[in-house]
């Protein structure tokens, strides 16, 4: 993903404040989840998509509005987020539709 933003492993390091070397280190051994989530936050992506080895480059190239409104559903409470689903079906005509899985 450094490469992907034009930055460089180190700058990420110290932008998270994560220690130094420590990305390049993870390839022999696993991080901690408190890392993850500081890179998962700086990337404003989820801990599921930074594991997921399966990623496609379509979801890596997920629109800036898309990780937000990701990142703040993660951070609603239960009840926020049955509000939030309230508002958009109110909103959206087609939203059956618009949130049917194709799977």
């Amino acid at each position: 993903m450094c490469d992907k933003e034009g930055i460089s492993i180190a700058h990420l390091e110290r932008e998270t404040g994560i220690s130094n070397g420590q990305i390049k280190r993870w390839a022999k051994s696993s991080p901690s989840v408190e890392n993850l989530k500081k890179v998962a936050n700086y990337f404003n992506v989820s801990l599921e998509f930074l594991a997921d080895d399966t990623t496609e480059s379509s979801d890596i190239e997920m629109s800036q509005d898309i990780r937000i409104m990701q990142r703040a559903a993660q951070n609603m409470s239960e009840e926020d987020r049955k509000k939030a689903i309230k508002v958009f079906e109110a909103f959206f005509e087609n939203w059956e539709e618009m949130t049917k899985d194709d799977k």
